[in-house]
């Protein structure tokens, strides 16, 4: 037997026991967090199945404003030209536009979600970011974050380094 082949065999299991993770509470710094959350504290939650790493930030009492970092790895993105076509359409239905000089595409937009919510989706190759921020106030306070979360997303996106 090849002994490269031997050396699959045998490494492939511990992979599938220990797949890869990501914290997404360290994409953020504290400072950059309280820039939209006040004394802003970080609680990480993975979600497995999903592939999905995320972290919120929230104020002590753990109300709003909330900003929410989320990393969705492989496998949920088998079309990029899908992706980025309704980007756009969503940009279009709500205040927002598509950003095409982040990543391989990314999308800003605001919405009346109960509270104002503002977010920006990255795509980077198979794998989506996302950075979510809900608000107190409607959709007029939240579409005025947008430039300063397009912002920090291109800060994350330089730092994010995805798991092989």
């Amino acid at each position: 037997m090849n002994k490269w082949l031997l050396a699959l065999w045998l490494w492939l299991p511990a992979l599938a026991a220990n797949p890869p993770t990501l914290d997404a509470c360290a994409l953020l710094t504290p400072g950059e967090a309280a820039q939209f959350v006040p004394q802003a504290r970080s609680s990480p939650a993975v979600d497995q199945n999903n592939k999905t790493y995320m972290c919120f930030w929230q104020p002590p009492k753990d109300t709003l404003p909330m900003l929410e970092v989320a990393v969705v790895l492989e496998g949920v993105v088998t079309d990029q030209e899908a992706v980025r076509f309704a980007w756009r359409y969503e940009a279009k239905e709500h205040p927002g536009r598509y950003v095409g000089d982040l990543g391989d595409g990314a999308v800003v937009t605001s919405r009346d979600a109960g509270p104002g919510r503002t977010e920006v989706k990255v795509l980077l190759g198979r794998a989506v970011l996302k950075l979510q921020l809900d608000l107190k106030g409607d959709v007029k306070a939240a579409q005025a974050q947008q430039e300063a979360l397009l912002v920090l997303a291109r800060k994350v996106t330089a730092r994010l380094r995805l798991p092989k």
